[in-house]
């Protein structure tokens, strides 16, 4: 399992990524769409991430969010 302390913002069902947190975490891939947004040109991905903080993990594994 790949360890890593990145900072990201976190919503309810998804997380942003700058592209050099992309590339440490997704190392060459391209982003893969699973569905689109109701916002136009934005979608979420198949990728999805683990996320740990003080108080553990959170169970749900947000998608990643184009934008």
């Amino acid at each position: 399992m790949f360890e890593s302390s990145i900072p990201v913002g976190v919503s309810n069902r998804h997380v942003h990524l700058c592209q050099e947190d992309w590339d440490i975490l997704f190392p060459n891939q391209a982003i893969t769409k699973k569905s689109d947004l109701k916002q136009t040109g934005e979608f979420a991905s198949e990728q999805t991430v683990t996320l740990v903080g003080p108080k553990g993990v959170i169970q749900k594994r947000p998608r990643i969010r184009s934008s």
